[in-house]
């Protein structure tokens, strides 16, 4: 969830910063929150069912995945 928040605060900045296609900008902003209503939904119900621990692990796997998922080009150096 914290990661699909910070890249909802990105794209915002970049919002604020440049002028973007606002169609493009509002379909990501929409997928963005919607991720993270879903992730919320899936910590809630597994935090009631009394499996946060893995809730986490799953939250940030996730989060991990869709950060890698927006970036262009993999951070990868030495090769």
């Amino acid at each position: 969830m914290e990661v699909t928040a910070g890249l909802l605060q990105k794209l915002v900045d970049k919002n604020s910063t440049r002028k973007l296609d606002q169609h493009d900008y509002r379909e990501k902003y929409d997928g963005y929150a919607s991720r993270y209503t879903a992730l919320e939904s899936r910590m809630d119900s597994l935090e009631k069912s009394g499996r946060g621990k893995e809730a986490s692990q799953y939250d940030l796997f996730s989060g991990f995945l869709a950060g890698l998922s927006e970036m262009g080009e993999l951070p990868v150096d030495g090769f």
